[in-house]
């Protein structure tokens, strides 16, 4: 499985385009959330208005001012502050989780599985804007059930349900929180590494995130116990950290290594400063960050050489046991090559520097490379495709191929040299183009048609055979036509 990288920018767009840009690739996704300050009940009914999430998604989220095509994780808290558990618990709130569910059904981008990102009461744990507690820990467990049952009555299989605790070396025992499989389809958690808390040195704070009583590796196996996909939800190195190479690598192949689906990083200064994107202080980790990061997938496990990491921190207990090799994707070069037309075409058709022509065209491209690439990219669906469909990446090297076809007059020659060379590569996967049926091969001449004897014979021993049968069924016919007379004059 490959890890889709997305991005908290604080619900605005212009900070996810600054992210991009550091990056040099499109994230895949963003997280966006909606009654974060758990306002009233009013703030939520119509998630789509002007005012806030809505104004984004509609302009620029969904192919309009972005010049890529994400989806969201909507973070909706269960119930607001006007609300309280045993009101949820006992489903009074099911009308405003069916509004929810059917605004998210009717405007909200899929996922590359085809489903919508929901995530409820995150951190619940530690009480960021609810708080868990043992003397409602089955009130709790029944609000996320009963949203569960609202959500899927609406749209049965559409949502992808995320149950997302924050990483904690003691306090509850956030298992007992579980609402139970049928009601999660994601295991997500969120963990920052923060100079208060986990001191400055990375390999200190990695081994407190990763070997806490419910940290990286208990999120993992958990998940893994459980059968269900695991998500890095929100995550970040201090912004201002100039020493956070061995932190990021180590994230780097924990997401790898334990097939992660997804993860999202904070640049933000919002509540934590993640913030990377565009702050002096973090130069060096800024670097780090772009070349263990800047992508908008992370390879599969197996498709690609770890990068080094250092040993484990002791007092962790050691390290991740490394898994087996698995068996290569025949397709994994083809993919990676995908992925970095997308990530050319990305980077030119967000700088506007050349004509609408060539922009159209290089769009066009990011689009058709992408969203195969990205239906490769989940589990079941990375064994070899089927011939001609639509999740092919030879099929995708077609339609580069065919696109590096057109006329390029008056393209700059920049422009023509990329496309020409794109598809030059695609042809080398997909083969040449095929000649249409109308218009006959430069090269080769059909061969001509030679008169076959036996063929002749056994044509018209067929002709004979249907004139046969044809006069079998015409008599049938008229006998069942003459019995049917008979048996109304006996009747």
């Amino acid at each position: 499985m490959r890890c889709a990288l997305g991005v908290y920018g604080d619900n605005n767009p212009a900070n996810t385009n600054r992210f991009d840009a550091m990056n040099g690739a499109p994230c895949a996704w963003i997280m966006g959330t909606i009654m974060d300050n758990r306002a009233g009940w009013a703030n939520v009914r119509w998630l789509w208005d002007d005012k806030f999430l809505g104004r984004n998604l509609k302009e620029d989220w969904r192919g309009g001012k972005l010049p890529f095509k994400r989806w969201i994780s909507f973070s909706i808290a269960i119930f607001p502050k006007d609300g309280n558990v045993d009101a949820a618990a006992r489903g009074e709130y099911a009308k405003e989780w069916a509004n929810q569910a059917q605004q998210l059904k009717a405007e909200a981008p899929r996922n590359d599985r085809g489903k919508i990102s929901v995530r409820g009461d995150w951190e619940g744990n530690i009480g960021f804007y609810w708080k868990w507690s043992d003397a409602k820990r089955q009130q709790i467990i029944e609000s996320w059930r009963q949203r569960h049952a609202a959500f899927e009555k609406v749209a049965p299989g559409l949502f992808e349900h995320i149950w997302c605790p924050n990483y904690a070396a003691g306090g509850l025992n956030v298992e007992s929180f579980y609402p139970g499989d049928a009601y999660v389809d994601v295991i997500g958690m969120d963990h920052y590494w923060k100079h208060q808390w986990e001191t400055t040195d990375p390999d200190t704070a990695w081994g407190k995130i990763y070997g806490a009583r419910f940290g990286l590796k208990w999120q993992a196996d958990f998940a893994d116990a459980h059968g269900k996909m695991k998500e890095a939800s929100e995550w970040a190195i201090p912004g201002d950290t100039k020493v956070g190479r061995s932190y990021l690598q180590r994230m780097r192949q924990h997401f790898i290594d334990r097939e992660y689906c997804a993860a999202g990083y904070w640049d933000c200064d919002k509540d934590t400063d993640g913030r990377l994107s565009d702050n002096p202080a973090a130069e060096d980790s800024r670097t780090a960050f772009v070349e263990l990061f800047g992508m908008t997938y992370l390879p599969q496990r197996g498709d690609t050489t770890p990068i080094p990491i250092p040993e484990q921190p002791a007092e962790t207990g050691g390290g991740t046991t490394t898994p087996p090799p698995q068996p290569t994707d025949p397709d994994a070069a083809i993919l990676d090559w995908l992925a970095n037309v997308n990530g050319g075409a990305f980077r030119v058709t967000s700088t506007k520097a050349y004509p609408d022509q060539v922009l159209a065209t290089y769009a066009a491209i990011e689009d058709r490379a992408f969203h195969p690439l990205a239906a490769r990219s989940w589990a079941g669906k990375t064994g070899p495709a089927k011939e001609g469909s639509e999740t092919d990446p030879r099929a995708a090297a077609a339609l580069i191929r065919d696109l590096a076809a057109v006329s390029k007059a008056g393209w700059p020659q920049a422009a023509i040299d990329q496309v020409d060379a794109w598809g030059a590569k695609a042809a080398e996967i997909a083969g040449p183009a095929p000649v249409p049926d109308d218009q006959e091969s430069p090269t080769e001449e059909p061969p001509a048609e030679q008169p076959n004897a036996e063929v002749e014979v056994l044509k018209e021993q067929v002709a004979a055979l249907q004139q046969q049968l044809a006069a079998e069924q015409a008599a049938r016919a008229e006998a069942e036509r003459r019995l049917a007379v008979i048996r109304e004059a006996a009747g």
